[in-house]
């Protein structure tokens, strides 16, 4: 059993893991049902769990008042005993991803050890393009948190590319959540204009100039 992204793996996750494998395998005794190679991957330093308290994290329980404890407090309590059990450590301390940028992987190293510099600040703000610069050649990548802003810059991304390689653009409405009605113009224009915000009860739409290349992601 190899479970990635440890960081964002919760105590009452990872106890519901192990009593499933244990129905799964009928072996009840025995921890994960008796899987003799248990394998947790990732770095702490990385996201926390989503709703849940990190296997770090002891909440101190009173056996004799497990009954009156919530039953999330009691599968966290249980999978974090479950973490104390693992003893063998192995630490990669390679920085693959920034090999190919020794400047890159130095300010990593870094930033993963609170010794970060203003130099340090100084080059990151270098990669930093201002809105004007945005021309989304040479592979230029935005990265944003906000999906408003993701989808403004992808309806830019398209229109330039459709406007660089002289081809009509395309609007494909979704049909899994609209199949009443067409959209009126006003709507499609909203849609436009709003993108993912969850205020626009309007569905998803996907913007297409032939050619230009796509990422497909499916959901398994």
């Amino acid at each position: 059993l190899v479970i990635d992204e440890v960081s964002m793996l919760g105590g009452a996750t990872l106890f519901n893991a192990n009593c499933r494998l244990q129905t799964l395998r009928d072996c009840p005794d025995k921890p994960f049902g008796g899987i003799p190679v248990v394998l947790l991957m990732g770095d702490f330093y990385q996201f926390a769990p989503v709703l849940e308290t990190s296997l770090l994290v002891d909440r101190m329980v009173d056996l004799a008042y497990m009954a009156s404890l919530g039953q999330a407090a009691i599968a966290h309590h249980r999978g974090h005993n479950l973490w104390l059990m693992f003893k063998t450590v192995i630490l990669l301390e390679e920085q693959v991803r920034a090999r190919g940028d020794p400047q890159l992987g130095a300010l990593l190293d870094r930033v993963r050890a609170g010794t970060q510099t203003t130099e340090d600040l100084g080059l990151l703000n270098t990669k930093l393009m201002v809105r004007s610069q945005i021309t989304f050649k040479g592979g230029l990548r935005a990265i944003t948190p906000l999906n408003r802003n993701r989808w403004s810059l992808n309806m830019e991304a398209v229109v330039d590319w459709g406007r660089f390689h002289r081809r009509h653009i395309s609007v494909f409405v979704s049909t899994h959540t609209w199949r009443s009605r067409a959209l009126s113009q006003q709507e499609v224009a909203q849609t436009i204009e709003q993108g993912d915000n969850s205020n626009c009860k309007i569905p998803g739409v996907f913007f297409y100039a032939q050619g230009m290349p796509v990422v497909v992601n499916k959901n398994t």
